[in-house]
């Protein structure tokens, strides 16, 4: 997984002068065997105790060109790579089915992660919701850098269009460049988390949000709902808080998520062992269908299911596939990630 940056941004003018020869960045002997971890521990605590002269400035701009490509990546959530994939899935993938607009409307993001929580939901407010509510089991790892990251997604979506090649805001640029008014972008670069009244972040289970009933418009997630111990009641409290006609947008990953981490090789793994058992790997084991059903049951109506990824079952796993799984038919089986739009009856 890349690693969020504690190092300097390389957004500042990098070229060298002619007269400093090109840095020669070659591990050096006996470094090998050390972990990565442990290497940018060890940077981070001389950088922080060392002078800032010319020689180690130049070092780290020569380190933060070689180490930014690679955070710029839709897993890093500091990355405007993520903000643009979520952009894309919970406004693009649905415009055909619902308003993509979400003026004057109340947002929620569940599971909305502990690095960056309110990126999308300040991006969507910035868009002209009138509220973003960002939910979170656990406070942020680090609100400083997370008030860094408002800062960056900010001066992103309202001066460089160039960093979401993607999306096409040409039509939100004035509603972005008014809302965005609302934040101290120089407080926020500062470290100083200080938001609009209109952006919340949430630290509270997904069963029990605390939002007024009906209160939200637009209800997404991503790679959240399949690690729900109790899917039924976080959908039940979707419902509770969705109003009338709102949408409720899920990206679901029901992939065993072993195979992340190396630790199972096929993605279904997890459907041929622990009869019974609710979760494994962390994931309640849920198929797509099962989803749909659920969300169904709760006055909800599938607008759009996308199922964008499958797993060809072979022979073996189909023999070795424990109850309930075992009498699916393999249609419901073999889809294994999904965006799910649905609109509230």
């Amino acid at each position: 997984m890349p690693m969020p940056g504690a190092l300097p941004s390389a957004t500042m003018d990098m070229r060298h002068e002619a007269s400093v020869p090109p840095v020669d960045l070659t591990r050096p002997k006996g470094l090998g065997k050390v972990p990565v971890p442990d290497l940018i521990r060890e940077l981070i605590a001389r950088v922080d105790g060392a002078p800032l002269d010319r020689e180690l400035l130049r070092l780290l701009h020569e380190l933060s060109n070689r180490i930014e490509p690679a955070l710029r990546h839709p897993d890093n959530r500091f990355a405007p790579e993520h903000l643009q994939e979520s952009l894309g899935t919970f406004w693009w993938w649905q415009q055909d089915v619902c308003p993509a607009s979400v003026e004057g409307e109340n947002v929620l993001e569940l599971g909305a992660g502990a690095e960056n929580p309110l990126a999308l939901v300040t991006a969507m407010v910035l868009m002209g919701a009138a509220e973003g509510h960002a939910l979170e089991l656990t406070p942020p790892i680090s609100d400083a850098e997370q008030a860094r990251a408002l800062s960056r997604l900010v001066c992103w979506l309202t001066l460089r269009r160039e960093v979401f090649p993607k999306l096409d805001l040409a039509d939100q640029r004035a509603t972005i460049a008014a809302n965005a008014k609302a934040f101290d972008v120089d407080r926020l670069a500062a470290g100083e988390l200080l938001l609009p009244e209109n952006v919340h972040l949430l630290v509270a289970k997904a069963e029990r949000t605390g939002l007024a009933d009906r209160s939200i418009h637009r209800v997404m997630s991503s790679s959240f709902l399949e690690h729900a111990e109790d899917p039924t009641a976080v959908v039940r409290e979707i419902a509770r808080v969705t109003a009338s006609g709102g949408v409720s947008i899920h990206n679901v990953d029901v992939a065993d998520h072993g195979t992340y981490w190396g630790e199972v090789e096929s993605p279904v793994a997890f459907l041929l062992e622990a009869p019974g058992q609710a979760m494994v790997r962390g994931a309640n084991r849920m198929r797509i269908h099962e989803h749909v059903r659920l969300f169904e049951s709760h006055g909800f109506t599938l607008l759009k299911r996308n199922d964008y990824a499958h797993h060809e079952w072979n022979k073996r796993e189909l023999r070795r596939r424990v109850p309930p799984y075992s009498t699916m038919q393999l249609d419901e089986l073999e889809p294994i990630r999904s965006v799910l739009v649905f609109r509230r009856d």
